[in-house]
This record gives C-alpha cells, sequence and structure tokens, in this order.
C-alpha cells in the first residue's frame, strides 16, 4: 500500500504527499552516477527540483 500511495504521490508530483511516506532517515540511491540522498528533506528537495525541471 505505501508503495502504490508513494507511485501515486510521486506521478501527481505531491510533495505533501512523499513526505509522510518516507522515513526520517531515508537514502535514495539515484541516477547513473548512483548519487546518494540522505534523509527526508534531503530527498523532498531534490524530488521538488526534479518536479520543476
Amino acid at each position: 500500500m505505501r508503495r502504490a500511495a508513494f507511485n501515486r504521490a510521486l506521478a501527481d508530483a505531491d510533495l505533501a504527499a512523499i513526505g509522510p511516506l518516507l522515513a526520517r532517515d531515508v537514502v535514495l540511491v539515484a541516477g547513473t552516477d548512483s548519487a546518494v540522498i540522505s534523509g527526508r528533506q534531503a530527498q523532498l528537495k531534490s524530488w521538488k527540483h526534479e518536479f520543476a525541471a
């Protein structure tokens, strides 16, 4: 269920919905350069940048 909610929030570019789904200490390894994005706030900042592109 959380995965489906996260996928919906991503599809909708809904940061308010994404935030509560992320653990405070979440880690994301992203992109072809394997960039590591650590923490909820850092990940939300990254998604915000991605959605604005």
